[in-house]
């Protein structure tokens, strides 16, 4: 996949007793003729998954199929070059609203609930995209929903988020984990007084 000409979109609708519709779209964005195509649809309808990019392919995991659940443990592959869609090996934990970041050629699945609205967990589980199989990580200290992540300097960081379902207080906290020594640790010194002012209390 090229990075510059191509920004992926995954789109659900809506009907009026609030479920997931089967008609979901894989759309894909043209920077350069500024342009819009459709592709394969997703295999299962989705929600609250979260998504990343692994040596050109996509990676879909967890999520909702259902707008109240059951979370589920599901990761789906997509190879923008032949526009197909693969199921790998389920999540050992199935969550929604998680966050995934890479370091050293895998896949960390960080966080999330495995109940819609419920409680965050501080659960972290690594997927091998080559040997399709998953492992278990280190907690992190943070029990959390909705939060992000990213990898720096071989250091996955867990940002922010809300410890249930929707708050009301959004948590300030980032915590670092050094990809060597595979521990996490909260980072006080990124606890900055951005976070404070987001916070509500």
């Amino acid at each position: 996949m090229e990075y510059e000409k191509y920004i992926v979109d995954l789109k659900a609708d809506y009907t009026k007793r609030q479920e997931l519709s089967d008609a979901w779209k894989l759309e894909v964005y043209n920077t350069h003729t500024d342009t819009w195509a459709e592709k394969a649809e997703m295999p299962r309808t989705c929600s609250g998954m979260a998504a990343t990019v692994f040596r050109d392919k996509i990676y879909l995991i967890g999520g909702v199929e259902n707008i109240q659940g059951p979370a589920v443990k599901t990761v789906a592959e997509y190879d923008p070059k032949t526009d197909t869609w693969t199921q790998k090996a389920e999540m050992p934990t199935p969550r929604t609203a998680l966050a995934v970041s890479q370091g050293g050629a895998k896949i960390y699945a960080i966080g999330g609930t495995d109940v819609v609205q419920g409680p965050g967990l501080m659960t972290v589980e690594i997927y091998d995209p080559i040997t399709d199989t998953w492992e278990k990580g280190t907690e992190m200290p943070t029990a959390r929903v909705f939060l992000g992540a990213g990898t720096v300097d071989n250091e996955i960081y867990a940002i922010g988020g809300v410890a249930q379902g929707l708050g009301p207080n959004i948590l300030p906290t980032v915590e670092a984990l050094p990809l060597k020594s595979l521990s996490i640790a909260a980072s006080n010194k990124k606890q900055t007084v951005w976070g404070d002012l987001k916070r509500q209390d």
